[in-house]
């Protein structure tokens, strides 16, 4: 189920990637669209791709730009909220109990959001580096991305000299060589970690100078 409450979104961990795949959310809707094959995609949920913990996981790097929280359950202890960028601890480890479920995601009502993948193929596609952009509704940025790290990864610093200011050339320029310094890619039999770390780059500056030209047109997040 997807529904709204006060000024979020709740989605079940249940629901799947084709589901995804219409959602008005745009780095969400593109990150399932890119997720494996129909077939996949109709049976491939949002909860599996979370406590995969995959650094290559599309759906969890749109949602770690939008700053979403996920919802853990245990029948003994209750549920508990916790930001999905602290779930994620190391390669496959997470702040998932053992007697814990993910049972919902939270996310902000309307954030304008961006994404992009580069992968070798167009379906059943693992990403070699993949980067989501949101200005969210409080006017923070997030900045994610995917086979940068050794879990899908947020990058504090751009955030931080991205919020709150205009999206101008100079400094989308200064964002991307921020980015480069904050991600940890590796080399491994998809790509090399110097290619990721410049593709990297290459992802914010597309990404925040189409959110800029956004803001030219006045496009909503479609």
């Amino acid at each position: 189920t997807m529904e709204r409450e006060d000024g979020s979104w709740l989605l079940g961990a249940g629901v799947t990637f084709a589901q995804l795949g219409r959602t008005h959310f745009r780095a969400l809707r593109e990150a399932a669209l890119s997720v494996g094959g129909p077939a996949i995609r109709n049976v491939g949920t949002i909860g599996g791709n979370i406590v995969t913990a995959s650094p290559a996981g599309d759906g969890c790097v749109a949602l770690l730009a939008m700053k979403a929280d996920v919802e853990l359950t245990s029948q003994a202890r209750g549920s508990r909220w916790l930001p999905l960028a602290d779930f994620f601890i190391e390669y496959r480890k997470t702040a998932l109990a053992d007697d814990e479920l993910v049972t919902r995601i939270r996310l902000p009502h309307n954030p304008n959001t961006r994404w992009y993948k580069i992968g070798k193929r167009g379906a059943v596609n693992i990403s070699i580096v993949c980067a989501a952009i949101a200005r969210n509704p409080d006017g923070r940025f997030g900045v994610a991305f995917g086979c940068a790290g050794p879990v899908p990864m947020t990058a504090p610093k751009t955030e931080s000299l991205l919020t709150g200011e205009t999206l101008t050339p100079e400094l989308i320029e200064q964002v991307a060589e921020m980015v480069a310094t904050e991600v940890s890619p590796i080399d491994d039999h998809r790509s090399s970690a110097e290619y990721r770390r410049a593709m990297c780059k290459t992802l914010t500056r597309r990404l925040l100078t189409d959110l800029a030209s956004a803001d030219g047109r006045g496009d909503a997040d479609v």
